[in-house]
């Protein structure tokens, strides 16, 4: 997959964040997720590498943290995409501000998680699995 490149070069860690992003808009949200932390001994997890390489405000490393809530929440495990998206929150809001377009999205991920989880607890069949 790497070529000569190797896992941390920016043309391998930018293929593998598109291959996340494009796994997750397939609804293929287990795939994204091995690809985000699959610990094989080919290629280190991309989310730990983004984090190691660009840094945890860097760009990247903040989108993949959202993919990674986002394909929790869809997989309805609740409880690990509030905890991301409650460590990813301020720091988004510190470095792309308030009113940004990814903020404002995590936001409302947040409010769908919180929603989805009250009312599942409260009637756990009245909603059909979210896909």
């Amino acid at each position: 997959m790497h070529g000569d490149l190797g896992p941390e070069h920016p043309e391998t860690l930018a293929v593998r964040m598109l291959r996340t992003s494009v796994l997750n808009h397939l609804g293929r949200f287990d795939e994204a997720l091995q690809e985000i932390n699959d610990r094989s001994q080919d290629k280190p997890p991309l989310l730990t590498t983004l984090r190691r390489v660009r840094g945890d405000e860097h760009p990247d490393t903040l989108a993949t943290w959202g993919f990674q809530a986002d394909c929790l929440f869809r997989l309805e495990r609740y409880e690990d995409p509030l905890r991301e998206t409650d460590g990813l929150l301020p720091i988004m809001e510190r470095v792309r501000g308030n009113e940004h377009h990814e903020t404002l999205a995590l936001r409302v991920l947040r409010s769908m998680i919180l929603d989805k989880s009250r009312l599942r607890s409260l009637n756990p069949t009245y909603l059909p699995k979210y896909v």
